[in-house]
């Protein structure tokens, strides 16, 4: 699968814009999960967890930031990236 890098969201990516939320949710903002999203994740609900639930959901209401070498700067929506695993 060819995928342009610009598109892709980075393991770096991903860890600080799952640290940022998970920061977020421990400061009590709310979450964008249903109810039975949050029964789903069973007896671990922690921070770090609902928000990866959010990102598996695509309900991060997150952007990320890219600031390349030029000086442009371009925000793209968590849902225009694409997170590949191995």
């Amino acid at each position: 699968m060819n995928v342009d890098l610009q598109h892709r969201l980075g393991k770096y990516e991903y860890a600080a814009v799952i640290s940022a939320r998970a920061q977020q949710i421990a400061n009590n903002a709310p979450t964008t999960l249903d109810i039975e999203d949050y029964k789903a994740l069973g007896p671990s609900k922690d921070a770090i967890s609902i928000a990866i639930a959010e990102f598996n959901k695509n309900r991060l209401p997150l952007k990320v930031k890219r600031t390349y070498s030029n000086g442009e700067a371009i925000e793209y929506d968590l849902d225009s990236l694409l997170f590949l695993t191995k």
